[in-house]
């Protein structure tokens, strides 16, 4: 049965000589914009004589009876066509109203732009169906290709593709665990939420996550590439999701907390030291002395431990500094002024022919360093059991619940606040001694006075303990000598 017109029509134009003015006027209902019912009327005598006629009551008469019937005829046109719509069944209601809201904006366009068949056709032509989007491997391949340190064309910094590779690795494995054959087009904002709160993180570590997918898929969505794979970006969508629907995922929610700044204690430094030394020929200690006792960065030994003329240009033992020049995660150049017990070390790695560094794999795993840290890290015992399993793990070899446990367990000491503990643990010993010249301090850690604060000022149980720190020689540590 045809739907009955929702809103009731208008009274009909009245055509009437008015006496007022000795003219013939169409006075004719229409509803304004406050939806109140009006009477508006139309003379004709100025149109007609514009038209070179005389004006003449006669001819105003049948002036204003043909307005009233085009009037009427108007009318007529536009309620079938009101209803045509409201009784048509090839549109729902939503898409006719974005037929009409498509019309409004071409509308706007210039008038020989003003076809919805040209902009139809302009985006078929623009369209790129899902499935005929390459293959999500395919551009990770493309992608991470920019990031091959060992390419000589390479433009970005090793630290940089490490980074990259760290960061957007994980994603590329959740994604092709999820689905291997999956088009890039095909990956929506739900995977990347999915992604990002899997991460069991902290929240400023989630954020770079998503920080880094979202530049991954800005390379196939850039609107300046015609060629470009996709239209939208998806993790760009869950930032905007995360920003108003659960914002505590990305940082850490209710109050700021306390900073505590982890560092080795005086005893802690002594073991620390002894158990590197235990591995001197892997190139544990050098790393060990070289982060505990003149502070440098993980990246800057790693990079320094590649320079030729190491113990010449850069370790001068004589003159009792060592140049930092351009390299590391930084790019810093410092001297460190090296001090006396970090010279005795240094000196018995030299004579001795031991590595300054272990054999750093940037995309592998560091066995012996990570077994050095859980043994110095954990509570007395745990690390070597935690070591012990990692073995069986790394043999392949059955390991019982109890001991997956265990390994999650005590995971954490890994990470964290305890990544960078050995440069932190100097940087808190150099502020007790010298912490009347704090510039003194930041130069050498090569941070700024806030930076130095929050990540490298620790606190000593007995602030004393700076004057024992920094007699930490090898005979101290040692006891009996080598």
């Amino acid at each position: 049965m045809p739907l009955k017109p929702k809103r009731k029509t208008l009274p009909n134009p009245t055509v009437f000589l008015n006496k007022g003015t000795n003219q013939w006027v169409c006075e004719y209902p229409e509803i304004n914009e406050e939806g109140k019912l009006k009477h508006p009327r139309k003379s004709f005598r100025r149109e007609l004589r514009k038209e070179g006629k005389e004006g003449t009551l006669e001819e105003q008469e049948q002036a204003a009876n043909d307005f009233k019937a085009a009037l009427i005829a108007k009318r007529k046109k536009e309620f079938n066509l009101s209803r045509s719509e409201r009784e048509q069944r090839v549109l729902s209601a939503r898409e006719l109203n974005e037929a009409k809201a498509a019309f409004a904006i071409l509308a706007k366009l210039p008038k020989k732009q003003q076809s919805l068949i040209d902009a139809a056709k302009s985006y078929v032509a623009a369209y790129k169906p899902k499935d005929q989007s390459p293959r999500l491997s395919d551009c990770f391949a493309i992608f991470l290709a920019n990031y091959d340190e060992t390419n000589p064309e390479c433009q970005y910094s090793v630290h940089t593709c490490h980074t990259m590779h760290s960061l957007l690795g994980p994603f590329k494995k959740y994604m092709l665990e999820l689905s291997p054959e999956i088009k890039i087009a095909e990956v929506t904002e739900q995977h990347v939420i999915d992604f990002v709160k899997s991460k069991d993180v902290k929240g400023s570590t989630r954020l770079n996550y998503l920080n880094y997918v979202k530049q991954f898929f800005d390379r196939f969505s850039s609107p300046n590439d015609k060629h470009r794979f996709l239209d939208e970006n998806p993790a760009r969508a869950a930032a905007h999701y995360f920003k108003f629907n659960e914002p505590h995922v990305l940082k850490f929610a209710g109050k700021k907390r306390l900073r505590v700044v982890k560092i080795l204690q005086y005893e802690e430094s002594k073991i620390t030291l002894r158990v590197a030394h235990d591995q001197r020929s892997h190139g544990i200690l050098g790393f060990a002395v070289l982060a505990i006792l003149a502070g440098m960065r993980p990246s800057e030994i790693y990079d320094l431990a590649k320079m030729p003329d190491l113990w010449s240009k850069y370790i001068r033992l004589e003159e009792k500094v060592l140049k930092v020049q351009g390299f590391g995660k930084q790019s810093d150049q410092r001297t460190i002024d090296l001090e006396p017990v970090a010279v005795e070390w240094l000196r018995l790695i030299q004579d001795d022919g031991y590595p300054i560094c272990y054999d750093h794999q940037p995309k592998g795993r560091n066995i012996r360093y990570s077994n050095f840290r859980a043994l110095v890290l954990m509570p007395s015992g745990e690390g070597q059991r935690y070591v012990k399993i990692r073995r069986k793990v790394d043999q392949q070899k059955e390991i019982s619940d109890e001991e997956k446990e265990f390994l999650k367990s005590r995971r954490h000491h890994l990470q964290g606040d305890n990544v960078d503990i050995f440069r932190h643990t100097y940087g808190t010993n150099l502020f007790y001694k010298y912490k009347s010249d704090l510039n003194y301090v930041t130069a050498q850690m090569g941070n700024s006075d806030k930076v130095f604060y929050r990540h490298y000022k620790g606190m000593l149980d007995r602030p004393n303990d700076w004057k024992k720190f920094f007699k930490l020689s090898p005979s101290a540590v040692l006891q009996d000598g080598r």
